[in-house]
């Protein structure tokens, strides 16, 4: 049986990618060692759900929309930056996303239980809303990383409705990921 690399995300409008297209350009002069999200591919991911048995691709997307059936669309905010474990020594650099934060975690928690129920593991840690940018490969130069950062706080991308989920295909490549959606699941209007 074949296995697709699949998560589940909040697509962002190309305006907002355009925005943080340019934020990484500013934050590219600094000569470190980090791997660049194509704009194209940046996203919130809700859930990865790593290789899943393309057979289980159609219950998975069943119970996503069960899940979600009774959230209403709402908007997202895209602004602010920083690095996971912490802005000082980040591995993951980042931009924010927030507005309907509790929103956005009921999401999480029921895609989280729906997902359970047919034997996926839960997700360990706190949800965070963010999207991945760039990935440091190594601290050459983390000092210029972190002072760009903080220059860039308060970096605003734009607000967003958010009326849909997607279970996306990942498809790795030497060119960069490849995401393909898989099934669109509509928010309430």
């Amino acid at each position: 049986m074949s296995k697709i690399r699949t998560f589940i995300a909040i697509e962002i409008p190309s305006s907002i990618k355009k925005s943080i297209a340019q934020l990484q350009q500013t934050l590219k002069t600094n000569e470190a060692n980090v791997s660049w999200v194509k704009a194209d591919n940046i996203h919130i991911t809700l859930k990865f759900l790593g290789d899943v048995e393309e057979n289980r691709i159609e219950r998975i997307a069943a119970v996503l929309e069960d899940a979600v059936r009774e959230i209403s669309r709402f908007t997202i905010t895209i602004g602010g930056v920083g690095g996971f474990p912490n802005v000082n020594r980040p591995r993951v650099l980042w931009v924010s996303g927030f507005g309907h934060d509790q929103i956005v975690e009921d999401i999480v928690k029921r895609i989280e239980n729906a997902l359970h129920s047919i034997g996926f593991e839960a997700e360990k840690k706190k949800f965070t809303i963010h999207l991945t940018i760039g990935r440091v490969r190594d601290q050459k130069n983390i000092e210029r990383i972190t002072e760009n950062l903080l220059q860039q706080k308060d970096f605003k991308g734009g607000t967003f409705d958010v009326a849909e989920i997607v279970l996306m295909k990942s498809e790795l490549n030497p060119a960069g990921s490849i995401y393909t959606p898989l099934q669109i699941i509509k928010l309430k209007s």
